[in-house]
């Protein structure tokens, strides 16, 4: 197990994921800090739109998951599109997250 900084150097080739773009909020290496758009209180991330597709979506290859997620840029844009909900004001909102590149 390997547990990241974003702020560290860390060899790519160590890691085996050289040239691979992650989203870091789906793979915990950062939180969404998203105020609402409604009530400007912080929203809570619920993960990737397209793991409420169906029973089986969560599993989903990400690169076949930016194909049926209904953004056709994502794919190449290597986005993440992700549901976020306000406890306070109970707004959902989907919100497209920036793919890094590792």
């Amino acid at each position: 197990m390997y547990v990241m900084n974003r702020d560290k150097n860390v060899d790519k080739n160590t890691i085996g994921m050289m040239g691979m773009p992650i989203c870091f909020v789906c793979n915990g290496l950062t939180t969404l800090d998203v105020k609402c758009t409604t009530c400007q209180q912080l929203v809570e991330d619920y993960g990737r739109v397209v793991d409420y597709y169906g029973d089986y979506a969560p599993y989903i290859e990400v690169e076949d998951a930016q194909m049926i997620d209904g953004y056709p840029e994502t794919n190449k844009a290597d986005e993440c599109v992700h549901l976020s909900y306000c406890p306070v004001c109970q707004s959902v909102m989907e919100m497209t997250l920036n793919q890094t590149e590792m």
